[in-house]
């Protein structure tokens, strides 16, 4: 007897879930039982790069088109295209698609291409009433003026250009996002770091730019979780004395973020002034934020990206430790952390030589490390 088959058509659907879109399909061969099940999944993911691989004899366009036309009345929990071609997507199937996920109450929808710029989405999209996440890459966004979502909690932008950067401001407004709390913004253009103050219900935060974003202390308050990587913006001022020059990005951060649990900063966001006495910066790091040591006392979980061991650095790395009182874990990984793994296994006399370098580099970080005094008795350092 075939017990696979006298499942419920509940527990088949979940069942497809696990598959690719292309398997699930191919199960309606299975018996009379399979038939319809993969017309009526929740979870509808196009991936044209899979379906590329098996050298099918159809078009992918033509195989999502009657994927869709076959599909019931019954809603898509997870609507999800991801693009490789470098031929242009057919904007009339993009929106056709879109329209038809957002017919059946998409909750979560995930948009990619990765070669060719989406030049436009179809307005419906952006008064969707059961959208909870959004994530978008390699677009350029044309966002119409009506703009609503009124359930999203999640929106990931990598890679998205905006036309009008004052639509962009009524996009992260809280009334068109009125329940927005998770938030990434990577390498978008142009930048939206003035285009972010009228959210506010932001918990978790990811920014990747050349330049931090000017965010009000009230949104910085409410976040939880934060990531900031990938600056590389530096100080125009070369006077040491002025006080604007100490005030550097991860300071502006720290002071602010008061109820951070989870933070990544990335090291370029640390600034390494070789022109700056280093006693001054240490002074500022003891004096001029020390005194901010209440506001790191959520602080569970610190992860600083490539690392270089500079005394900036360093210095940053004992604030942290002397003011979380709560921190539980700070995982470091140091700048070559990848060549030192390639070194490792190379055979390469001059490549032997480096890696025992930076080696010997890494182990003078990590004693300095273990010489930090820590006010958590919890705290632990995972250095790599």
């Amino acid at each position: 007897m075939d017990r696979i088959s006298s499942l419920h058509e509940s527990i088949q659907r979940h069942i497809l879930c696990f598959l690719s879109m292309e398997d699930a399909i191919r199960t309606s061969v299975l018996s009379k039982s399979w038939r319809y099940v993969c017309f009526s999944l929740p979870l509808m993911e196009f991936s044209e790069q899979k379906f590329e691989d098996k050298k099918c004899k159809i078009l992918f366009k033509d195989m999502v088109d009657r994927t869709l036309l076959l599909h019931d009345e019954s809603d898509v929990k997870h609507f999800k295209l991801m693009y490789y071609s470098k031929t242009d997507l057919s904007m009339k199937h993009l929106n056709s698609w879109i329209s038809f996920a957002v017919q059946h109450n998409v909750q979560q929808l995930t948009l990619s291409s990765f070669y060719r710029t989406i030049e436009q989405l179809p307005p419906c999209l952006f008064i969707c009433k059961t959208l909870t996440t959004l994530f978008l890459h390699n677009i350029n966004l044309k966002v119409p003026t009506v703009i609503r979502f009124p359930l999203l909690k999640t929106l990931e932008l990598h890679f998205v250009s905006f036309d009008n950067l004052a639509i962009a401001n009524h996009l992260f407004s809280n009334c068109c996002c009125p329940v927005l709390e998770d938030l990434a913004i990577l390498h978008c253009e142009p930048a939206l770091k003035n285009n972010l103050n009228s959210l506010q219900n932001i918990h978790k935060f990811v920014y990747s730019d050349i330049e931090l974003p000017n965010l009000s202390s009230e949104i910085l308050s409410t976040i939880s979780v934060a990531k900031f990587d990938h600056a590389t913006s530096l100080p125009t001022s070369s006077n040491d004395t002025d006080p604007g020059f100490l005030d550097t990005p991860a300071s502006k951060i720290l002071k602010r973020l008061q109820n951070v649990v989870r933070l990544t900063l990335e090291a370029l966001y640390i600034e390494c002034y070789s022109a700056l006495n280093m006693r001054n910066m240490e002074e500022y790091w003891q004096s001029k934020v020390l005194c901010t040591r209440d506001i790191l006392k959520h602080l569970k979980i610190v992860q600083l990206d490539f690392f270089k061991g500079s005394e900036n650095e360093l210095n940053l790395v004992r604030f942290l430790l002397l003011s979380a009182s709560t921190l539980e874990k700070m995982s470091i990984k140091c700048f070559k952390h990848h060549l030192l793994e390639y070194l490792k296994k190379s055979t390469n006399v001059k490549d032997l030589s480096k890696y025992s370098e930076y080696l010997e580099n890494k182990m003078r970080i990590s004693e300095k490390l273990l010489k930090f005094t820590r006010v958590s008795p919890d705290a632990s350092i995972d250095f790599s």
